[in-house]
């Protein structure tokens, strides 16, 4: 692999965003011109929100849990051949600053009350989504989008008096209908690029 000074990116400003599952991401050309900012502006690819203001400290986390393996061998081979004991689960963890019903949605699922002012929380809802995070480098743009994934609270909702309040949120991706990929990383430049002259 030849170095790529292009390809090294420093996540200085990102969004993310969430639509209803099975949710195109834009493609990776118009990644390139889109407003980041308005969402509403994106032609061809409707319902994409923004989770609002997202921590600065703790960028999003892409990670895996499982993906456990052990090496068999036989008697004439002690180390033959690599088994994976357990499929991987492949998430992304965000933490929300915006305290609001949006967010409070993605935290513990949808709104549970009909109240004017009241956030009703119900244990055990289904709350999935498709997921688009976009890391923006000056004129580097790279997203990473999921079909679907399952949103849940990750951890404890943070009330620090010397910072901003957090709710950390996790979308772990799960497989959406015929689709082959669970998740993709979009760039027109970084990724099957076509070097013919």
């Amino acid at each position: 692999m030849s170095e790529n000074d292009d390809a090294v990116l420093t996540a200085a400003v990102g969004y993310v965003y969430t639509n209803a599952v099975g949710s195109a991401a834009p493609s990776a050309a118009l990644l390139k011109t889109i407003n980041l900012r308005d969402p509403s502006t994106w032609t061809g690819f409707t319902g994409w929100t923004s989770v609002g203001h997202t921590s600065r400290g703790t960028l999003p986390e892409f990670g895996f849990e499982g993906d456990g393996s052990e090496i068999k061998g036989s008697w004439q081979k002690k180390k033959l051949r690599e088994i994976s004991t357990e499929d991987p689960i492949d998430y992304v963890t965000v933490v929300l600053h915006q305290f609001d019903e949006k967010s409070l949605e993605l935290y513990y699922g949808p709104n549970d009350s009909d109240v004017e002012g009241e956030f009703g929380v119900k244990i055990g809802q289904l709350n999935e989504k498709s997921v688009f995070v976009v890391i923006e480098d000056g004129d580097l743009r790279l997203g990473h989008h999921a079909l679907k994934s399952s949103v849940k609270r990750d951890e404890a909702i943070e009330l620090p008096i010397d910072d901003l309040a957090a709710l950390p949120v996790r979308f772990t991706y799960l497989d959406y209908e015929d689709e082959t990929s669970l998740f993709k990383w979009i760039n027109e430049d970084l990724f099957n690029v076509d070097l013919t002259p």
